[in-house]
C-alpha cells in the first residue's frame, strides 16, 4: 500500500498533462443563493394534455466560502403552485393540493449548469421534481441572476396512476 503513492501520482499526472483531468477549482461561477421566481410549463406524460404557466418560487442557499466542494452544493426551498388552469384541467381526476413546498438539494458546476432534485410528500401523495438547467450572470456581478433549464415533475397518490409532466422551466431573481 505504501508503494502506490507514487503510482497514483504519476497517474494524476499523465491524466492532467493530457487534460483529461481539467476542473476549475478555484470556485462557483457565481453566487446562486437567493430567491427566485418564475413559471414552468410541460405536457403530460402519456397524453396530449400540455401544462403552461405555473407559478413556482425557488430559494436556494450556498456556502461559496466553504472549501471545495462544499462551495458548489445547493440547497433550498421549491414551492409549486398547483393551481394554474391548466394543470387542474390536465390532472383534473387526481386530488391535487393547491401547493407544495419541497426540500432541494444539487450542486452548481463550473460552467454555470445547476442540477437540483427534491422529493417529499404532498398530500397523501409523492412528489418528485428535478431540475437541470444553467445559470446566468447578465450583469457580470458574481450573483446569478436567471436559472432556465429543463423541468420534470411526477406525482404519485395512493389508488392511482403515477402521473409525469417534462418540460421547461423559467427563473428570474427577485430583487
Amino acid at each position: 500500500m505504501r508503494n502506490m503513492f507514487p503510482w497514483m501520482a504519476a497517474g494524476v499526472f499523465v491524466m492532467t498533462a493530457s487534460g483529461c483531468l481539467v476542473m476549475d477549482l478555484s470556485g462557483p461561477p457565481f453566487d446562486a443563493a437567493g430567491a427566485y421566481i418564475g413559471s414552468w410549463e410541460g405536457q403530460v406524460t402519456g397524453s396530449a394534455n400540455v401544462v403552461d404557466g405555473c407559478a413556482v418560487t425557488l430559494k436556494l442557499n450556498q456556502r461559496t466560502t466553504a472549501p471545495f466542494p462544499g462551495n458548489y452544493r445547493l440547497d433550498g426551498e421549491l414551492f409549486l403552485n398547483f393551481t394554474c388552469p391548466s394543470l387542474i384541467w390536465a390532472l383534473s381526476r387526481y386530488s391535487l393540493p393547491a401547493s407544495a413546498t419541497l426540500p432541494v438539494t444539487g450542486l452548481i458546476l463550473p460552467g454555470g449548469q445547476i442540477y437540483l432534485g427534491s422529493l417529499g410528500g404532498s398530500g397523501g401523495g409523492v412528489v418528485l421534481a428535478s431540475i437541470d438547467g444553467r445559470g446566468y450572470d447578465y450583469n457580470a456581478d458574481g450573483v446569478m441572476d436567471a436559472l432556465d433549464g429543463d423541468f420534470t415533475l411526477h406525482f404519485t397518490f395512493p389508488g392511482a396512476e403515477p402521473v409525469s409532466i417534462e418540460g421547461d422551466i423559467g427563473l428570474a431573481r427577485r430583487r
